[in-house]
């Protein structure tokens, strides 16, 4: 958020991109920026992919600069390159509005579902959206773990 704030709205995504990794690095985190990756069919090579940010080895950050609210293909590239990484939370972030939108997307890797937390100041209860397998049911104690492990 202290980037959109810091360069306001209107650039290209590629400056927030450049701000995102120096407000990172700055605060002592690790940023692998357009790490280029192998998709791979029955161990053969059919597609490369592109991550925006991977921070700390855990966390996936997809900046987007769009004039509108995210897509499904938006949250679909996001759920599949937590998939294929095996990391349990990415965030979409939009710098084309004027107010920075962003959110968050937990994959339990384990069972395969996806759940979305509204950024921007949202709370945690009752805005947890499931954008699992062709949107699975919202998993019922969810929310209030995450409370508890926000504590």
């Amino acid at each position: 958020m202290d980037v959109h704030n810091g360069l306001g709205p209107g650039w290209d995504e590629w400056d927030y991109h450049r701000a995102m990794i120096h407000s990172l690095t700055a605060k002592g985190h690790d940023v692998v920026s357009h790490n280029r990756m192998d998709l791979l069919h029955r161990n053969k090579v059919v597609d490369n992919f592109e991550l925006d940010l991977l921070v700390d080895d855990k966390v996936i950050r997809e900046l987007k600069h769009i004039k509108m609210g995210f897509h499904p293909e938006h949250y679909t590239q996001i759920i599949n390159y937590l998939k294929h990484l095996e990391k349990r939370l990415g965030i979409l972030m939009n710098y084309g509005l004027e107010r920075l939108n962003d959110q968050r997307i937990l994959y339990n890797c384990i069972q395969g579902t996806i759940f979305s937390m509204l950024g921007s100041g949202a709370s945690w209860r009752g805005e947890c959206r499931c954008y699992a397998k062709k949107f699975q049911r919202l998993f019922r104690g969810f929310c209030n773990f995450m409370e508890l492990a926000m504590v």
